[in-house]
């Protein structure tokens, strides 16, 4: 909903884990961004309250219960609805789909009341409300077939970004507005580095991608 997973799926605040300097995250296939999207709406469709707002812990189509559970308190394990908000959030930055952040909002504001209470038990929502506020960085990956430019986007902590990472052919460009007019220069690989999707011209070495990401 960024292997590389980054494309579609909003990698978890705070990640000080890249992949081993071995590895070269794998291209994404084409249907991945619509696979992503579909499983977001369908969360949405089956586990959103129409009336309160926030995800159930159960699905619509679940047998009946007393009482249907919506958890917004960070265990070990976070809730199912903070995950869910940084999720929305982090895809409607690669969509540009403003329902998603619109659901995510929902989320956080629901959590506030609590948050405010016991900060110390909302680890999860604490760290989504830092990505939305921050100033995020939208990083564009066209052609990194060895991985080096991905290797030293994830050496650096930098909790509010989304990578987007395709190959030259751009069949995911009409899914991922981030990903429209990019291209390799020269064909080398190449990097563009962008806030609120307004980029900086575009580089292709890891020296000049190292200063646009400080």
């Amino acid at each position: 909903m960024p292997t590389t997973t980054d494309v579609v799926k909003p990698i978890a605040p705070g990640t000080t884990q890249p992949p081993r300097q071995a590895d070269a995250p794998a291209q994404p296939k084409a249907e991945t961004p619509k696979e992503a999207k579909r499983l977001a709406d369908l969360m949405i469709t089956e586990f959103w309250d129409e009336e309160n707002g926030g995800f159930f812990f159960t699905a619509n189509d679940h047998e009946k219960l007393i009482v249907r559970n919506k958890d917004f308190y960070d265990n070990a394990t976070p809730s199912g609805n903070s995950v869910a908000a940084d999720v929305l959030l982090r895809l409607a930055k690669l969509t540009g789909e403003e329902k998603y952040e619109r659901f995510g909002l929902t989320v956080l504001r629901l959590a506030a009341a609590q948050l405010r209470r016991h900060p110390q038990g909302f680890g999860r929502v604490l760290s989504t409300i830092e990505f939305y506020l921050s100033k995020s960085k939208e990083i564009v990956l066209i052609g990194d077939d060895d991985g080096e430019f991905a290797r030293q986007v994830w050496s650096d902590y930098l909790p509010a970004k989304v990578v987007v990472s395709s190959d030259p052919s751009g069949e995911n460009a009409r899914l991922i507005p981030l990903l429209a007019e990019r291209r390799m220069i020269d064909g080398k690989a190449t990097a563009y580095v962008c806030e609120n999707f307004a980029c900086n011209l575009p580089v292709t070495s890891a020296s000049a991608l190292d200063e646009l990401l400080e």
